[in-house]
């Protein structure tokens, strides 16, 4: 009993003195002590596992001494916790006199896990984050440790810039926050790598390679651009046969299209389909045949433009401020204030951007903008650059193109033929094109260059191979190449008609040939012009003498006697001829065919004539009888149909005298289809 008492006595004498030692260690640790502190704990940590480690935690945590060190902090708070959680209640109560709880542990392990990522982030990345998140385990730094450790591998192989580096970068870290971009990266440098000669076959081979790669798209761009480096037809066809699926297929083909049929024609489009059968796209191109054989008409609804067809149906809804008819299948309407062009599937091709434009005309359209006109195509490219006062096409497809008041010539490509230096350019008539320069008419040819030097007062052009110019204030006549025909001694010279010209030379009239040969001689029976057609027509030319009028032939015989007041021009076998102050028609043998009772009668067309009698306008047949009653106060001939006007409203007769419709419109005007008709009603 005695020994059982005093071994009792030893234990408790023992964990009373273990106790105390571990106290003075902690006291130790409060003085700074921390190699007593240390040589205690490490002493005791077998028999108070708990106290012990945490003390030693404490010291390696604890930066103001040498034994700092992260590493063995970690473990011994790790050690500490483990047997903190198999000690009972009672026994942790007696462990807080040392400051050690299940708090104030879990407090300094989270401290030594802040210093822990803190010094990670000042060593050499990205071993000091691996480090790290080898040494430390779970904890609230380890997500932001991954990252940073990925971000500074993934520099690393930035930086470096090879396959290799970003593989191994995938391979390591396949659940990395970064792989989209190590992925993208890879693929952005194996690009590079295989593109990097630019060459159709590169852009091929990555293909092949890489299907699925972000950098398909360009690659698939960098084979368009070099398959079409010029743009030429011949390129686009090619490529879209040896490249079908790439991105680029449509639009070229929609290119090679546009450029083929860019006049939208019937006859074009049928063509194309033929000569194509691979287009892809049939029910554009059915659509687009459909539309090329439907006349469109503007219409206006509410003060806005649209399109119908020839059944009234509206194909383009009312939109638009302003609507032109089509040409070549545009049409220029107006939008927002600016001109621009629509097709017949009523898309603006070319934007609404221009103060004004004109109509296309061979595939260009002259247009306007704030810095002055010039011309485009079809695409809304420019031919001519917007920075002319004026253009204006002429009859040989040259543009006449003005600034500061001075003209000069361009083609249809914007080359200049001649530079701004004329005071004026006109038109082009059998490939001549008069021109003023100093004050002195001249003539280039269809090409630009000048073959009659500018020596003239005044020039028509030419008509017959013959242009009439003024020199020393007298009329001549010369050829295409510059030769003098007829010699400047006239007062007068008439175009050259029915292979002859007239001539007037004082009081006196001659008739020339084309080849300056006199071969008759009016002496004064020189007639007037009427309706500014004088001189031979039909083998006949009017003469006058002493206020009468007749007619003679080639010859110069008189075929109609010089006997009435006023005659007009033969048309049809009838001219009309005045008669003590009334009209009636003639024949060429000079018969009078209807007697002299109208006010006034004009020429015969499609075997009518209009005529005036008592105050009013009627239509003649050719036996002078009234198709339509003298009781309107005008009436036209617009598309096989009559339109009489009446107290200032309109409407259509037909030439069976059937009425078409009412006398009630504003407006009655022709349109560009030969069967519809604009008709303008209040």
């Amino acid at each position: 009993m005695k020994l059982r008492i005093t071994i009792v006595v030893c234990l408790l004498f023992q964990v009373l003195n273990l106790e105390a030692q571990i106290q003075k260690g902690f006291d130790a640790l409060q003085e700074y002590d921390f190699f007593k502190a240390r040589k205690i704990f490490l002493k005791a940590k077998k028999k108070q596992p708990a106290p012990a480690h945490f003390g030693l935690a404490k010291i390696h945590y604890d930066r103001l001494n040498h034994f700092h060190q992260l590493d063995s902090a970690y473990k011994h708070i790790k050690t500490s916790i483990y047997a903190l959680s198999s000690l009972s209640e009672k026994q942790k109560l007696k462990l807080q006199a040392y400051g050690l709880t299940d708090s104030s542990a879990l407090n300094l392990l989270d401290s030594i896990h802040y210093q822990a990522f803190v010094r990670a982030g000042k060593q050499i990345q990205p071993d000091g984050y691996q480090h790290f998140l080898n040494e430390f385990g779970e904890n609230i730094y380890r997500k932001k440790a991954i990252f940073l450790r990925d971000s500074s591998v993934l520099a690393i192989a930035t930086a470096r810039n090879t396959p290799e580096d970003f593989e191994d970068f995938l391979k390591t870290y396949p659940q990395s926050e970064l792989k989209s971009i190590a992925l993208k990266r890879l693929d952005k440098i194996r690009y590079d790598l295989v593109t990097q000669e630019n060459s159709i076959k590169g852009y091929s081979e990555f293909i092949k390679s890489y299907p699925n790669s972000q950098f398909k798209n360009d690659a698939e761009d960098g084979i368009f651009k070099l398959s079409v480096i010029n743009g030429t037809q011949d390129e686009l066809i090619r490529f879209v046969r040896e490249f079908p699926n790439n991105r680029n297929a449509t639009r070229c083909w929609d290119q090679f299209y546009a450029n083929y049929v860019s006049d939208q024609s019937t006859e074009r489009i049928m063509e194309f389909k033929e000569k194509f059968p691979d287009y892809p796209f049939l029910d554009k191109l059915n659509r687009d045949f459909n539309l090329s054989k439907t006349f469109f008409f503007p219409v206006v609804r509410n003060e806005l433009w649209g399109y119908a067809d020839t059944n009234g149906v509206v194909q383009i809804p009312f939109q638009f401020e302003e609507a032109e008819y089509f040409t070549e299948n545009f049409a220029v309407v107006r939008k927002n204030g600016a001109y621009g062009f629509i097709n017949k599937s009523g898309f603006i091709v070319i934007p609404c951007i221009y103060t004004d434009a004109e109509s296309f005309d061979k595939g260009l359209a002259i247009v306007e903008t704030d810095s002055g006109v010039g011309l485009i195509n079809t695409k809304g490219n420019w031919i001519i650059p917007p920075i002319y006062y004026s253009i204006n096409k002429n009859a040989c497809g040259l543009y006449r193109v003005e600034k500061q008041e001075l003209y000069g010539l361009m083609d249809n490509e914007g080359k200049i033929i001649q530079e701004i230096q004329y005071e004026d350019i006109g038109d082009c008539t059998e490939k001549r094109i008069g021109f003023v320069q100093n004050g002195q008419a001249g003539f280039m040819d269809e090409t630009g260059r000048v073959i009659i030097e500018p020596q003239f007062e005044e020039a028509t052009g030419f008509q017959s191979d013959i242009a009439r110019v003024k020199m020393d204030e007298k009329m001549a006549a010369i050829k295409s190449d510059g030769t003098i025909l007829l010699p400047p001694k006239f007062s007068k010279i008439t175009p050259a008609s029915d292979g002859l010209i007239l001539a007037e030379e004082g009081k006196k009239c001659f008739v020339y040939n084309t080849s300056g040969k006199k071969i008759i001689s009016l002496d004064d029976r020189c007639a007037s012009p009427v309706n500014g057609i004088d001189g031979f027509n039909k083998g006949l030319a009017r003469i006058e003498r002493k206020g009468k009028y007749g007619f003679i032939d080639r010859k110069g015989k008189t075929v109609i006697p010089v006997i009435y007041d006023q005659t007009g021009v033969f048309s049809e076998d009838f001219c009309p001829v005045k008669i003590k102050g009334k009209w009636g028609y003639i024949n060429k043998l000079g018969k009078l065919v209807i007697e002299p009772q109208f006010e006034m009668a004009y020429p015969f067309n499609n075997q009518f004539a209009k005529v005036r009698k008592n105050g009013k306008i009627g239509i003649i047949n050719t036996d002078g009888k009234f198709q339509l009653p003298n009781q309107y106060d005008d009436i036209q001939e617009i598309n096989d149909v009559f339109v009489v006007e009446l107290d200032g409203l309109k409407g259509l007769i037909g030439k069976d005298k059937s009425t078409i419709t009412p006398i009630i419109y504003q407006e009655i005007k022709s349109t560009q289809h030969s069967d519809v008709l604009e008709m303008l009603v209040e």
